[in-house]
């Protein structure tokens, strides 16, 4: 499911992963760091009462965890930035805790996936992708 929102997703990891613009930041332009993340998230629309700087902050440690305990192959990955990979694994994690943590399970779909797939569909991507269009344009919120 996924991979249908790759194309979008892949646009939007580019052009946040190449906002931060400090001269530490400029190495990584293939990756995402967190200053990158919230940024995408704040002029997205994703912050509010179920989901706010703290949760990602909680996400991005918890998806780059894996980078102090297994040594990574791949260049830029790193504790303190995202990879694409690692960019897809924190936005399923905000889906978690913004939306199906928040949603009742009679409410819910089936599978925790269909209801990702709703929400990248719906909300996530066209956010991400108006978010995208107001900073090209020099409106970022």
């Amino acid at each position: 499911m996924l991979a249908k929102h790759q194309p979008k997703l892949e646009g939007v990891f580019g052009v946040y992963g190449a906002a931060d613009v400090s001269l530490a930041a400029r190495a990584a332009s293939a990756t995402m760091n967190i200053k990158e993340m919230g940024a995408l998230c704040e002029e997205a629309g994703m912050y509010d009462t179920s989901f706010g700087i703290r949760e990602l902050v909680a996400a991005f440690v918890k998806v780059n965890i894996d980078d102090e305990l297994y040594e990574q192959s791949e260049e830029g990955n790193t504790s303190s930035e995202l990879v694409y990979d690692e960019f897809e694994e924190v936005v399923a994690r905000i889906f978690y805790t913004k939306v199906w943590l928040r949603t009742p399970a009679a409410e819910r779909p089936d599978l925790l996936e269909t209801g990702f797939d709703a929400w990248l569909a719906d909300e996530f991507v066209p956010r991400a992708l108006d978010a995208v269009k107001r900073r090209k344009k020099g409106q970022a919120a």
